[in-house]
């Protein structure tokens, strides 16, 4: 940078809803973030960092299999990582539900290896890493019957393990 200048460094937070989720259901995960970050100030060695968000749009439609909406999310977090890639330093994504699984597919892209050395946080809520096979709770398994009866999530079918006849065949 140029001497008595600061120079603004990025850390992007990227939120990821779940199932029939928007940007909404991460405003207020934003906003406390928003409200914490304004109390803390780094200023070192002439460099600042400013928190950027992204809230994740290419997960409107999810009635796709895991792998391509994992490809479709990686291929909308390429973008953006491209776009702040000058002063990028630190990625952090925070995911709801149904989102932290298709980031798992995301991140395993290899459209965006080249940004895995930023990445410095990783949350998941509420998220079925290990699927629905057997789930624990009576409403859980009732809301997945409807789901799967009103609108044929191929998502769904795999974290639910009926994508293949074969247990082992799965996704």
């Amino acid at each position: 940078g140029v001497i008595g200048q600061l120079v603004e460094h990025i850390h992007l937070i990227v939120l990821v809803h779940g199932l029939g989720g928007s940007d909404l259901d991460m405003q207020k995960i934003k906003n406390w973030i928003g409200c914490t970050a304004a109390f803390r100030t780094e200023n070192v060695n002439d460099t600042t960092e400013k928190i950027n968000f992204h809230v994740v749009t290419s997960l409107r439609d999810m009635s796709s299999d895991i792998a391509t909406l994992g490809h479709s999310l990686s291929e909308e977090l390429r973008v953006v990582f491209l776009r702040n890639q000058r002063n990028l330093r630190r990625i952090s994504v925070i995911a709801f539900s149904l989102g932290g699984v298709i980031l798992r597919a995301a991140i395993e892209d290899k459209s965006i290896a080249p940004y895995y050395h930023l990445f410095h946080c990783l949350i998941t809520f509420s998220t079925p890493h290990l699927g629905l096979l057997y789930p624990n709770s009576t409403l859980v398994h009732s809301g997945m019957k409807i789901l799967q009866n009103f609108q044929k999530y191929q998502c769904l079918q795999q974290l639910m393990f009926k994508d293949a006849t074969n247990i082992q065949d799965t996704y």
